[in-house]
């Protein structure tokens, strides 16, 4: 006789979706960001807080890519930046 597996043990389509939902919405907003310092000309740099991996990426606004990642402190977020 196979075991009953609570509900909170199961996998819930519903919140896996809304994780896929919300981690798409984090990576079209990062690029629509990156696209409009591209455009501005002024940035040559974007920085994109990695929440979960505890780092900030900086990326080339000229080649699209990942020139350098930075160990931050805890769920970096809220990017302020100072001339000291």
């Amino acid at each position: 006789m196979p075991m009953s597996i609570p509900w909170r043990h199961q996998h819930d389509p519903i919140r896996a979706t809304r994780s896929s939902l919300r981690a798409a919405m984090r990576a079209a907003l990062a690029l629509t960001m990156l696209a409009a310092a591209a455009s501005a000309g002024s940035a040559h740099e974007v920085y994109v807080s990695n929440e979960k991996d505890n780092t900030l990426s900086v990326i080339d606004t000229k080649s699209l890519t990942v020139v350098r990642t930075i160990k931050v402190g805890q769920r970096p977020r809220g990017i302020t930046f100072s001339r000291d």
